[in-house]
C-alpha cells in the first residue's frame, strides 16, 4: 500500500511549506452484523474481510481492528483508500466507537490527513439479526471531527447504502443524515467499484 503513512518530517524552515493537491480519497465503510459492508470490503479490494472471530474492535491490536486498504477502480486517477473496521457485534462495540477508533488510528498513521473523505453507512437488511443501532445525534460530534465537517455539510459527507430489493425507508436513528445520498448495492464488484466511482467523482 502506497503512502497510507506520512513520510519523516522534513527540516524546520522560515518560510511555510506548501501542500501539494491530495492525490488520494479515504473511504470509510460502517454496518452491523447482516449488513453487506464486508462484502462490499471484499469485491471493492479482492481482500478477503475478516469475519467478527478474527478481527475485533476491543482488542488492543488497534491495526488488526482497521483495514485500510488501497483499491484503484478503473478510469480513476486517485488513489482510494478503503478502511473497513470490524462489523458491529454486541453492545460494547458501538458505531461511536468505531468512529472514535478509526480517528485514533488515522492521526497516529495519517498525520498529514487524519480524516475520512466519505463514510457508507451500511443497512442491516437481514431482519433476524434485529441490530439496534446507535443513534447518530449521540455520537454526532465525533462523526463531524472524523470527517472534518460542519453541521451543514455532514450529509454531504455520508451515503446510506442497501442492498437491492430493500425498500424500506431512512432508520429513524439515522434522521441527522436524511438529506445524504443513497446508493443501491447489488453485492456484485462491478456495483461496489460503481459506487466508489461516483463518490470520487464529488471528492
Amino acid at each position: 500500500m502506497r503512502n497510507c503513512c506520512p513520510g519523516s518530517a522534513s527540516s524546520a524552515s522560515s518560510t511555510p511549506r506548501v501542500a501539494s493537491p491530495r492525490q488520494d480519497i479515504v473511504l470509510l465503510v460502517v454496518g452491523p452484523i447482516g449488513a453487506e459492508n464486508l462484502s462490499f470490503g471484499t469485491l471493492a479490494t479482492h481482500v478477503q474481510m475478516p469475519d467478527n472471530s478474527t478481527s475485533t474492535l476491543n482488542g488492543p491490536d488497534l491495526a488488526k481492528s482497521v483495514r485500510f486498504l488501497e483499491i484503484t477502480p478503473p478510469s480513476i486517477d486517485k488513489q482510494v483508500f478503503l478502511i473497513v473496521p470490524s462489523q458491529l457485534d454486541g453492545e460494547e462495540i458501538t458505531e461511536g466507537t468505531i468512529i472514535q477508533r478509526v480517528k485514533e488510528y488515522l492521526s497516529d498513521n495519517r498525520q498529514d490527513y487524519p480524516y475520512v473523505d466519505h463514510v457508507l453507512y451500511f443497512k442491516e437488511t437481514k431482519a433476524h439479526y434485529n441490530i439496534q443501532l446507535e443513534p447518530v445525534s449521540s455520537y454526532r460530534s465525533a462523526l463531524r471531527d472524523i470527517c472534518n465537517a460542519s453541521d451543514s455539510t455532514l450529509h454531504e459527507k455520508v451515503s446510506l447504502v442497501k442492498t437491492v430489493g430493500d425498500e424500506s425507508g431512512i432508520p429513524g436513528r439515522w434522521k441527522p443524515l436524511s438529506k445524504a445520498q443513497q446508493f443501491t448495492f447489488e453485492v456484485t464488484e462491478n456495483s461496489a467499484l460503481d459506487i466508489v466511482r461516483k463518490i470520487v467523482a464529488r471528492n
